[in-house]
């Protein structure tokens, strides 16, 4: 379970009332004391075993067990998906596994090739 249905599930229990809603005063921090006004998951797969904390402790607290990030599922980029278009110098990162056919910006389907310098012809 990933911590967006995890915390999902904790609002849809503070709406049927088998959570109390945070913040006015009347519920305290675990850990400190102060006013709690987040509910901390230790652990996502059990979704509504929470302990109201301020926001102070939840940072403290770190990451909860099973907590992915989406940055974690981002494929990383190297030089390899690097491209230069040799035509209009439009540099991008590829988004497909295979090789680019044309550059995105000019849409040139020579985009690896370099354009052909005009040679001057002298007449006598």
């Amino acid at each position: 379970m990933k911590s967006r249905s995890a915390h999902t599930k904790v609002h849809e229990a503070i709406k049927e009332g088998t959570l109390p809603r945070l913040g006015q005063g009347d519920i305290l921090c675990v850990d400190c004391g102060a006013i709690a006004v987040e509910y901390d998951h230790r652990d996502y797969q059990k979704p509504l075993e929470v302990e109201p904390v301020c926001r102070k402790c939840n940072a403290k607290r770190g990451h909860a067990n099973g907590f992915t990030s989406h940055l974690d599922e981002m494929p990383v980029r190297t030089a390899a998906d690097y491209y230069v278009c040799s035509r209009c110098r439009h540099e991008w990162y590829r988004r497909k596994s295979s090789e680019p056919k044309r550059c995105p910006r000019c849409r040139s389907e020579k985009w690896q090739q370099p354009e052909q310098q005009a040679v001057a012809v002298s007449v006598k």
